[in-house]
């Protein structure tokens, strides 16, 4: 595939912390925990790596989405 295993590794994460960031119900601190991070602040550096955003700018914007999806529908 041409990526090592960290690469994979941290695709991973980024893709199940978007998963899990979607569900307001679980802190931010749980996310942290469910990806391996031993701190919050290492996994919010890294959600920050990979999208541009932290963890809560995220979750914000996801809440929005799911609230206009949710309107458009009535």
């Amino acid at each position: 595939e041409g990526r090592t295993h960290s690469e994979i590794v941290d695709a991973a994460r980024e893709q199940l912390a978007r998963r899990y960031l979607g569900d307001a119900s679980v802190p931010l601190t749980e996310v942290a925990r469910r990806l391996g991070f031993a701190h919050p602040p290492a996994f919010h550096r890294a959600f920050r790596r990979w999208t541009g955003m932290t963890p809560a700018q995220y979750r914000a914007q996801a809440t929005l989405s799911t609230v206009a999806r949710f309107l458009n529908l009535g």
